[in-house]
């Protein structure tokens, strides 16, 4: 994946896509990146909105475990980068919504292959264990590295 020598990023969110960059040095493994880390996001994300934790008026207006997550990440973004939260917080809602109304066979394919992917890109390219084995903050991070890669961020 690209460096992040960019002098925009502030320095804890240049730490911590440095540290992502480190487990993810082959092309083939990123590509599978490119797939798995959205399909496993997604797929999560819509997994959960299934929890719902209190009904509001409708279907549209609720608090569930799926909106708990975004809204965590969102957060934890806000400390590394408001600039790049705030279109990602836009992105993160839209992908709530979609997820939520996917059904739920879907939502599982799209959890495991994603999971499958990175596993399978890590084991057969980097040729070592993916990162989060030891460190889970990897699996926060890497919506929010691909998020700013697609942007040229």
């Amino acid at each position: 994946m690209a460096t992040t020598s960019n002098p925009k990023y502030p320095e804890l969110l240049k730490t911590q896509f440095e540290s992502y960059e480190k487990f993810h040095r082959v092309s083939q493994n990123t590509k599978l990146h490119y797939y798995g880390v959205p399909a496993f996001t997604t797929g999560l994300i819509g997994l959960l909105a299934r929890w719902v934790w209190v009904a509001g008026s409708g279907e549209l207006f609720r608090f569930d475990a799926g909106l708990a997550v975004l809204g965590i990440l969102i957060l934890t973004y806000l400390a590394l980068d408001w600039k790049l939260t705030v279109p990602f917080s836009l992105f993160g809602l839209g992908i709530y919504f979609f997820s939520r109304a996917l059904p739920l066979p879907l939502l599982i394919v799209l959890a495991v292959s994603g999971l499958v992917a990175q596993i399978y890109g890590h084991n057969a390219f980097e040729k070592r264990p993916p990162r989060i084995s030891s460190n889970l903050f990897h699996f926060v991070i890497g919506p929010f590295y691909l998020f700013a890669r697609i942007l040229k961020y």
